[in-house]
């Protein structure tokens, strides 16, 4: 069956991969944006970053399936739910379509956005997804690729590029060396009066 709904990370890979051409990442990001914002207008967002599919699928549509009620409601799950790492994704790709401003917001966003915890009380959840029209966190808390993508993408806005800042050398370095949220190295770019979310890991 085709659809016309939005996929947030097939169209993150396309601008990271260079699939989408310089222009078309620009206009792509341009349209998420005004889109998002048209959703948060309506009710149907309550965060400052995209859902993973919109729009969402309704119980009256055609691709509406009866255990939808139940795990996958409008604005949940994979029903349109804020996942963090898909936002990272989303992320790098607004720093690779050369929306660094638009970037820095949203990497401040994914900030807030990961720290809720939902199961385990921690300084940072880490969660798996975001209930989009409440923005609470959902699923489970301490999620790796959250986290994972959450780093790069701050990696990304950091040094203005997508590609990656690890070394080979660095796979040498010892347990000890190795930064974790206690003791992650400040992010820091043009702008850094504006990262203090950030800096205060």
């Amino acid at each position: 069956m085709s659809s016309d709904r939005f996929d947030l990370l097939g169209n993150s890979l396309a601008i990271l991969t260079g699939i989408a051409s310089p222009q078309w990442a620009q206009n792509l990001v341009a349209w998420i944006e005004a889109e998002c914002e048209a959703m948060r207008a309506s009710g149907e967002l309550a965060v400052n970053l995209p859902p993973c599919l919109f729009p969402f699928i309704q119980p009256h549509h055609a691709d509406w399936l009866p255990r939808y009620e139940r795990y996958n409601r409008p604005g949940d799950y994979h029903n349109g739910g804020v996942w963090p790492f898909i936002c990272g994704f989303y992320v790098a790709a607004c720093v690779a379509a050369g929306q660094m401003e638009l970037a820095e917001c949203k990497l401040l966003a994914l900030t807030e956005l990961v720290k809720p915890w939902h199961e385990n009380e921690a300084e940072w959840g880490f969660n798996e997804w975001i209930h989009a029209q409440t923005g609470k966190p959902s699923g489970r808390d301490w999620q790796t690729w959250s986290a994972a993508m959450y780093l790069y993408a701050a990696d990304c806005v950091q040094r203005q590029t997508t590609r990656s800042s690890m070394r080979c050398a660095q796979a040498t370095q010892s347990p000890d060396s190795v930064p974790h949220p206690g003791n992650a190295p400040a992010v820091r770019s043009a702008s850094a009066t504006n990262w203090k979310a950030i800096q205060n890991w």
